[in-house]
């Protein structure tokens, strides 16, 4: 077996990343230390949060943004609407 191998080799060894393999279809390995392949695992799901969170900030930052907007657009519907009643007043009272 080479460790710098990428493909299939010989027992169904296959290299994943450096130190890992998948030998005869079973989980990874890590023929370094079983320390490291925890810490790597750690490591990949500690990236899949940040991941998961950045997004969630990303939805959350549109939703308030869109938010803002509509807020705005109600403020100034109702200022359009107490001008124009002002208006209508004052023709009214003329």
């Amino acid at each position: 077996m080479v460790k710098g191998s990428h493909t299939a080799g010989v027992n169904g060894v296959v290299k994943l990343r450096q130190g890992f393999y998948v030998v005869n279809g079973g989980g990874a390995q890590d023929l370094s230390s079983n320390g490291q392949l925890c810490s790597k695992n750690k490591e990949e799901e500690l990236c899949c949060v940040v991941i998961k969170l950045r997004k969630n900030l990303a939805s959350a930052r549109r939703s308030s943004l869109e938010q803002a907007e509509r807020l705005a657009a109600v403020d100034s519907l109702a200022k359009e609407r107490e001008a124009r009643l002002t208006s209508e007043k004052a023709l009214t009272s003329i």
